[in-house]
């Protein structure tokens, strides 16, 4: 059996947070992180500021991150895409705008989170919408080699 990473687990926190934000019918609003982050306490776990970083990211750019989704998934809405796959993308774009980590390995962190949590065609949807989207994305240096 493998151990995830620290890095997998912060993903699938703010995954699940996302998710749960989503299906609450929450706005997502940095007033509406303070309050999801005292009722999904994280700041003791490990790794815990990748999580928060993940989430204040995907909130501060929600709408630009939605856009990136929209363009590179060619016709699809993101009002008509799966909670999970739209919560799953939000991440794997949000990364993307950061620069921090190489384009394949967000690629490769998303699609294992669609394995995981998704449907059936959540990994070939989510490869494709992220790899269309990683070329939409400047490219701050050389995180793709």
């Amino acid at each position: 059996m493998f151990k995830k990473n620290k890095r997998r687990i912060s993903r699938e926190r703010a995954l699940s947070i996302l998710y749960a934000w989503e299906t609450g019918g929450m706005e997502l609003t940095e007033e509406s992180l303070l309050l999801v982050r005292k009722n999904f306490p994280i700041d003791g776990m490990e790794d815990a500021d990748f999580t928060n970083e993940i989430l204040r990211q995907v909130v501060i750019s929600k709408s630009h991150i939605d856009e990136i989704i929209e363009a590179a998934s060619q016709n699809w809405k993101v009002s008509r895409m799966d909670m999970v796959d739209l919560a799953i993308l939000r991440i794997g774009v949000s990364e993307l705008l950061c620069g921090q980590v190489p384009v394949p390995v967000v690629i490769n962190e998303s699609v294992e989170l669609g394995k995981e949590f998704g449907s059936e065609n959540s990994t070939r949807f989510i490869n494709g919408i992220l790899h269309k989207a990683s070329q939409l994305v400047p490219d701050p240096g050389s995180r793709s080699k």
